[in-house]
């Protein structure tokens, strides 16, 4: 049975991406019509998030304690992702990207 039926811990940041919040306070980015395991489609909770020109930018936690923490950078038009960079990578690559943490961002959509 669907929990949530009417879709209300899903926001729409672009494209078929969406910040989803859980019970538990943590969000995570999923991509409609897909399936992911926990973690989302960045594989972590969302940490920090921001979007411009057909990007989004989603700094996670990994899941799986493995794999690296970091900045997954998302080409919307493309539907496919890199990462993770480091904070300093991140600002290099892509300077002055505003990022706000997933409670703001939940807020702003």
């Amino acid at each position: 049975m669907d929990q949530d039926p009417l879709n209300l811990s899903q926001r729409k940041v672009a494209g078929p991406y969406m910040l989803e919040r859980f019970e538990s306070g943590k969000f995570y980015l999923q991509k409609k019509g897909t399936e992911h395991d926990g973690g989302g489609c960045n594989d972590g909770t969302v940490e920090a998030i921001g979007w411009t020109n057909g990007f989004i930018f989603a700094r996670r936690n990994a899941t799986f304690r493995g794999d690296q923490d970091g900045w997954m950078v998302i080409d919307v038009s493309k539907q496919s992702m890199t990462g993770p960079l480091s904070e300093a990578e991140f600002r290099q690559k892509h300077p002055g990207v505003l990022t706000l943490s997933p409670e703001d961002t939940w807020k702003k959509l």
